[in-house]
């Protein structure tokens, strides 16, 4: 899919994909070696923190990773993933910083990110941007997520939650 996209974004792709993939093939390689027919559900995709000032490229990229990783996953499984749902977690609204400019960087992605939907089928979003990872306390920017940019182990618990919600009402609910 690296042809879809401009120059300069291609550099950030490939390497972490192909990594996946070969880790879901020897996965599922050892549980039917175990006994097992393993059956893909679903995915759920938390990432896009550092493409947040390209979301276009983004959209586009992200368009290509859909049909990809459902193909590729068809091939591994021996299953039709073609599709497959894909719950897509938004990034935080104060993700790396909350100053006026990085929250207007991190709105832009965040309203991409919910415009997939209508763009990639059988995607949903789990509205994950409003738990903090900076936030001004006595005029002073502090994290409070486990750094700046990873939230903090309560709130992990509580968008935990969101994705399970979200895989009930969208992926279990038609077995």
């Amino acid at each position: 899919y690296q042809a879809t996209l401009t120059s300069g974004v291609t550099a950030k792709t490939g390497g972490l994909y192909r990594n996946f993939i070969a880790q879901v093939e020897k996965s599922i390689a050892d549980y039917k070696k175990l006994g097992y027919n393993p059956i893909v559900k679903g995915m759920y995709w938390m990432q896009g923190e550092s493409d947040r000032g390209e979301p276009s490229e983004y959209m586009k990229a992200f368009k290509c990773f859909a049909s990809d990783v459902r193909a590729d996953l068809t091939k591994i499984c021996g299953q039709d993933c073609s599709t497959m749902p894909i719950i897509i977690g938004e990034i935080s609204r104060s993700f790396a910083s909350c100053s006026t400019s990085s929250m207007n960087s991190n709105a832009n992605f965040i309203a991409m990110q919910n415009t997939i939907p209508q763009n990639v089928p059988n995607t949903y979003i789990v509205k994950s941007s409003g738990f903090d990872q900076n936030k001004y306390i006595d005029g002073v920017e502090t994290k409070v997520g486990s750094d700046q940019y990873h939230w903090n182990y309560r709130d992990h618990l509580k968008i935990g939650n969101m994705v399970g919600e979200c895989i009930l009402e969208n992926v279990l609910a038609f077995d």
